[in-house]
């Protein structure tokens, strides 16, 4: 590991305490990620789904979520896979892809409940005689979702803060549900009971509490605070942990990050980690005025599971092996085997930490948004 980044508080890493203030309510509700599962495995209303699948399989469905939100459907399309029996896509919004029609379910999603990507979606998959089904706070999206005869599943009673970044789970239980029993993820409730067990034991492993160099999320906080984060994922689930690892450093932590896919990000980005980039050192030096400081170092973050096909894990090795022979730094999450939800459980779960602690060694508040920056981005997702 390298020497400290100037202005980086590593020690807030061995301190518990510490970690607690800085992370405050949003922590604490990251944290509890399991809890949040089981509180909707128990508030969703099974009859109102049910009613649902009674309508039948769609021809396709299409999450629509701005920023965090988009993370819940995410997760669903991730686990159908690509053997899924109808086509499932994911999209920010606000637009809706031009071949969606009365066959086809939109799925739209807002912790707010306020997005302006979220209603315009709602208000167009109306027009176009599209099945609707939303999932957020209530407000103004509930009501578009009511107009157009749809079906809203609510958040029930959440204790912190409503941010998306910190109610992925809570929005994605009844997705998850729904998907299930129309066939297009495998499992039942029984799955989404246990990827609330592995969220807990990833929060014991790298909570607060964890040793330093035992805990995989200060690990990587410490090299996201550092340099420039590349997580980079093998296909499928990796890969789509990767994309939503990237989000939670810009908005808890405000720092940049890059997220790829395997075995396409290392024959494109090789030179990343072992060109100029990966390479510059440090002079010690240097005048620090006039001679600013040389662009931040890459920091590798490699997530890999047992259902990655052999090119994507022989490149995912080679990777890190790059990386070592250009002294940058690597860290490897392995997300095992099992159903395609557990392993998205284990790989991000230690991610959303991280990016809590990453705040807390720069000492930037993690509740802060966009919002304070622009009168646009006053609305969110």
């Amino acid at each position: 590991m390298t020497a400290p980044a100037e202005g980086l508080d590593d020690a807030v890493l061995s301190d518990p305490e510490r970690l607690v203030r800085a992370g405050g309510d949003l922590l604490a509700s990251v944290a509890s990620a399991g809890a949040h599962v089981r509180s909707a495995l128990a508030e969703v209303d099974h009859e109102q789904i049910a009613a649902i699948v009674r309508r039948g399989r769609p021809r396709a469905v299409v999450f629509v979520g701005a920023g965090g939100s988009g993370a819940a459907g995410e997760i669903v399309v991730a686990c159908a896979g690509r053997g899924s029996a109808v086509p499932m896509f994911t999209t920010g919004g606000p637009g809706l892809p031009g071949w969606i029609g009365a066959l086809d379910l939109v799925v739209v999603i807002s912790a707010a409940g306020a997005s302006p990507e979220a209603l315009l979606a709602v208000a167009e998959a109306g027009r176009r005689g599209a099945h609707v089904i939303g999932v957020g706070g209530g407000g103004p999206l509930q009501a578009g979702v009511e107009q157009v005869r749809g079906e809203y599943f609510g958040l029930g009673r959440v204790s912190g803060p409503t941010l998306a970044r910190a109610l992925t789970w809570r929005l994605a239980v009844p997705l998850l549900m729904l998907a299930q029993q129309l066939g297009l993820v495998a499992g039942d409730v029984g799955v989404i009971a246990a990827a609330a067990d592995e969220l807990d034991a990833s929060t014991a492993a790298n909570g607060p509490a964890s040793a330093a160099g035992d805990s995989v999320a200060k690990d990587v906080a410490l090299v996201a605070a550092e340099g420039l984060l590349l997580v980079w994922g093998t296909p499928d689930i990796p890969a789509a942990v990767a994309r939503r690892a990237v989000r939670q450093f810009a908005e808890t932590a405000g720092l940049p990050a890059i997220a790829g896919a395997f075995p396409e990000v290392l024959r494109t980005h090789a030179r990343v980690l072992a060109g100029e980039w990966g390479a510059t050192e440090e002079d010690f030096f240097r005048d620090r005025v006039l001679s600013p400081g040389p662009h931040p170092r890459p920091r590798l973050v490699v997530l890999r599971d047992d259902s990655a096909d052999r090119l994507s894990a022989d490149l995912a090795a080679a990777a890190v092996t790059v990386a070592a022979d250009a002294g940058t730094t690597a860290v490897t999450l392995d997300g095992g085997a099992g159903h395609p939800l557990l392993r998205y459980a284990r790989l991000s779960q230690p991610l959303d930490l991280a990016s809590l602690y990453a705040a807390a060694t720069l000492g930037v508040n993690p509740l802060d948004t966009a919002a304070a920056l622009h009168p646009q981005l006053q609305t969110g997702g």
